[in-house]
């Protein structure tokens, strides 16, 4: 969600130069070189000032070619014969859940959603899935420019989501005045989050 408004940002504060890092590590801010983080994840406690950028929610994606060839639709609760995709320790959210857990919750048949692959990422899984692989779980904000672009559909509609306990939050260390770049980027990204929980309103209906 964030790369393809960056140049937006550049546009607007030509003077400000960003090194982006994007792994997933969780960088300590107190010591490492880095003026702010995004992270998912839980209150960032007292020594972070934090802006809480918005929630996420799990649900299955996949290609529209695929959805026709397995005849997913929303009235169907079982994936007998399914291709599944699973995406392994995707966060330690306890409202994370996989296949099993998400299908006890819209009651689809147990015997029928551990079978598939496994990858450990989850853009592996959603290219997976682009490439009419198989049916992945995974958080819509990660899927949401696929879904947006008619890459990916929501073979079951969009009720078929169970929101998350952990929220996206744009973090820094309270030690540290902020420069104005800083701040400027702050109030940037307060933006961006805003019309992008309007633009997932919209889309979810």
């Amino acid at each position: 969600w964030l790369a393809p408004s960056l140049s937006d940002f550049h546009l607007r504060n030509p003077d400000v130069e960003l090194h982006l890092d994007a792994s997933n590590t969780d960088v300590d801010l107190t010591t490492e070189a880095f003026d702010l983080a995004i992270r998912y994840g839980a209150t960032s406690g007292q020594d972070l000032e934090e802006r809480v950028l918005f929630g996420d929610c799990v649900l299955p994606v996949c290609s529209e070619a695929f959805a026709d060839q397995f005849s997913l639709d929303p009235e169907r609760r079982s994936l007998a014969g399914v291709p599944l995709i699973h995406i392994s320790h995707r966060t330690k959210d306890p409202g994370w859940l996989g296949f099993e857990a998400w299908g006890d919750e819209f009651g689809f048949d147990a015997g029928h959603l551990s079978h598939g692959v496994r990858f450990s990422r989850t853009g592996s899984g959603l290219q997976a899935a682009i490439a009419g692989q198989g049916l992945v779980l995974c958080g819509f904000v990660e899927a949401f420019s696929a879904l947006r672009s008619g890459l990916l559909v929501l073979p079951f509609g969009p009720e078929l989501r169970f929101q998350t306990r952990y929220k996206y939050r744009l973090v820094w260390t309270r030690s540290r005045k902020p420069s104005e770049a800083l701040a400027r980027f702050v109030d940037w990204m307060e933006t961006r989050a805003a019309a992008f929980r309007e633009d997932v309103a919209d889309f979810l209906g």
